[in-house]
């Protein structure tokens, strides 16, 4: 918005400059176009892409959250430092959106809750919206007037010269043209004594008809609305008003022939005491106060000769001031982000989840911008819903949150929208995202030491992985039961630190390498809630992945099959930890070390994984994860062995 005001001012006062600096030298069709460029500039709000030297670039960045000072005694913040997918094409399932000042969410019980309150931003939007009523009002009010008056006093009268319907008048003083679908000229009664006035009048008025100038004195008014606050555009469209009676001028001297332009400056004369049409509505007149019919009489005289270099200067200086002031600014990694929810939400969280989200834009705008041309400039977060996980200690535990919110996109948006259907127009140019990628689950990990609560953004997921990660093949999961999985395996490593290591050498495709130890990480976390549910005091520590076993390859041709590897792991861990034992898990020494592995637990962890070539290259989709209970309960029906379950299971993800 305030791109817009500041390079439509910029413009308007380009053109008002140069129409001063240069009046009289140029042609009084061409300044009159210049203001065309004005019209189209007050009138889309949208910038025409963004570069450097923008004007825009002026506008001041503002923070990217204002947040409200938090008791550091109560709440520490630590901020993790995570990797942020860079933004990919809408065609990726995955999470952010503008806003002026941020507001601060309102706890219950504070006073005041339940008061309606405006930010500043929103109270601005309020009065804009209401002068513009106003005037708009008063402009349509204007013209409803002098159509009434003009209907009722109008007598045809049949007049050589035009085809346009001529009418004489009481209620005008001044020839003028009105009429938007059907637009008429008007003469007062006095001007049919003066033949050669009457000639000249009924030549100016179809003029302004062949000008389109009704049309264009709508657009202004328009413009005066929209900008009503802006001394310049009223500056502006008065000068655009008499620089349209002197184009006017100007063509239909053409029109006429040069030997006429004495005798019609003579008329204009004669008609300098006529009273013009009402302010600002949509008719034209050929009359005007004695200030404007000087100048353009001024300007008649002098006959303006077209000199090349001043036209093409002319020309260079507006193409610099439309360049300055159609596009937008340079995207920004400092987006401002506006809160827009109520709701108990640490201050600490919100502003963990504040940063997560600004490292978001930032890597848009950084590094989207230059592939696809987009680029966000406002951000808000519109809801922090806390989900029920249970993870929660006397000293320690996770909590999860469903963020909602908006991203404000500009640019090119051709690889955004076809995958994108819900996104919302915006009234400044490009579209709001909700949620874009729905990256929308956030875990934050706290601690408590001698009364300090330490707060730490552990992970962030998206809605789709949550579900498919965390709930597997079970269609009737809910987020609550998906987010406690989640937020268990977050727990085990940030309150434990068991990450995953891998100890084994054999040769495995990528996508496994890279699929198979978040998943262990989540076997880590369902097994970390096993012993808390057990009331043990154990916890797992240390975790290796051992092998990556295949366990059943299916071709369907030479060039397209299916691989299930078996996960094989190790755990150690502190503590009681026989709850594991009592689950199927099984006790190993190996160097001297005890490890728990999966033995005979029935979360021994299998994975999918399906090839094809194409091209001469071998290339590895992951296609299922399952574990001997799923198996047993998809394909055990008939006592089938687990060789024979997972055959079918492969089968099942090979297809037809």
């Amino acid at each position: 918005m305030m791109e817009w005001i500041l390079s439509a001012c910029v413009l308007t006062a380009a053109v008002i400059g140069l129409r001063y600096a240069l009046g009289g030298r140029i042609d009084p069709r061409l300044q009159y176009a210049l203001w065309a460029l004005v019209l189209v500039r007050l009138l889309i709000p949208v910038n025409f892409g963004w570069a450097p030297f923008s004007v825009g670039n002026a506008v001041p960045t503002l923070a990217a959250s204002t947040s409200v000072p938090v008791d550091s005694a109560a709440e520490g913040i630590t901020v993790p430092s995570i990797q942020t997918a860079d933004p990919a094409p809408a065609t990726s399932p995955e999470a952010a959106d503008p806003a002026p000042a941020p507001t601060v969410p309102v706890s219950p019980g504070e006073e005041g809750q339940g008061l309606p309150t405006l930010s500043l931003d929103q109270g601005l939007t309020l009065l804009w919206l209401v002068g513009m009523a106003a005037v708009a009002l008063w402009f349509a009010g204007s013209n409803l007037r002098f159509a009434r008056q003009l209907r009722r006093s109008r007598q045809p009268v049949e007049v050589a010269g035009t085809r346009r319907p001529v009418y004489v008048t009481q209620a005008v003083e001044s020839p003028c043209l009105f009429g938007l679908a059907r637009p008429a000229i008007y003469l007062p009664p006095k001007i049919l004594e003066d033949p050669e006035a009457l000639r000249y009048a009924v030549a100016h008025e179809t003029t302004h008809f062949r000008h389109g100038d009704p049309i264009w004195a709508l657009l202004r008014g328009v413009c005066v609305a929209l900008h009503w606050y802006n001394p310049l555009v009223w500056w502006g469209a008065v000068l655009s008003r008499r620089d349209g009676e002197s184009a006017c001028d100007e063509s239909t001297i053409h029109t006429l022939g040069e030997g006429e332009r004495g005798a019609y400056a003579r008329t204009l004369l004669r008609l300098t005491c006529g009273k013009p049409s009402p302010c600002f509505t949509t008719a034209t007149t050929m009359a005007g106060s004695p200030r404007a019919l000087r100048e353009r009489i001024t300007r008649i005289a002098q006959r303006t000769r077209r000199k090349a270099g001043i036209t093409v200067a002319v020309l260079a200086l507006v193409a610099v001031a439309a360049g300055c002031t159609f596009p937008g600014s340079a995207p920004s990694s400092a987006v401002p982000i506006q809160r827009e929810f109520d709701g108990e939400v640490p201050e600490a969280v919100v502003s963990l989840a504040e940063s997560s989200l600004s490292q978001f834009i930032a890597n848009w705008n950084n590094n989207q911008t230059k592939t696809y041309e987009s680029y966000v400039t406002d951000a808000k977060i519109i809801g922090m819903t806390p989900v029920q996980t249970g993870v929660s200690f006397d000293n320690a535990g996770v909590d999860v949150y469903h963020l909602e919110y908006r991203l404000h996109v500009k640019g090119d948006l051709k690889h955004l929208l076809p995958a994108w259907p819900d996104a919302e127009p915006s009234l400044t140019g490009g579209v709001w995202l909700t949620e874009y990628r729905r990256w929308s689950y956030y875990a934050f990990y706290w601690e408590e030491t001698n009364g300090e609560t330490t707060w730490q953004l552990a992970d962030q997921i998206t809605s789709d992985a949550l579900f498919h990660d965390y709930c597997g093949q079970n269609l009737d999961a809910t987020a609550e039961e998906c987010a406690r999985a989640f937020a268990w395996e977050q727990y085990a490593q940030h309150h434990n630190g068991a990450s995953v290591k891998a100890t084994f050498s054999e040769e495995i495709p990528q996508e496994a390498s890279d699929h198979v130890p978040p998943l262990l990480s989540r076997q880590i976390g369902a097994l970390q809630k096993t012993l808390a549910e057990a009331g043990s005091d154990g916890a797992i520590t240390q975790a290796e992945l051992t092998a990556l076993t295949p366990v059943v390859t299916q071709e369907a041709s030479d060039t397209d099959g299916v691989v299930v590897y078996r996960v094989d792991y190790r755990l150690q861990g502190e503590g009681n930890l026989a709850p594991l034992l009592d689950q199927g898990m099984a006790a190993e020494t190996i160097d001297g070390t005890t490890w728990l592995t999966p033995g005979n637990s029935p979360s021994q962890p299998y994975c999918a994984f399906r090839w094809t070539i194409r091209d001469g290259e071998q290339l590895w989709t992951w296609i299922g994860d399952a574990t001997p209970a799923d198996l047993q309960s998809r394909y055990g029906d008939q006592g089938a062995s687990l060789q024979a379950q997972l055959d079918a299971f492969a089968a099942e993800m090979l297809g037809p």
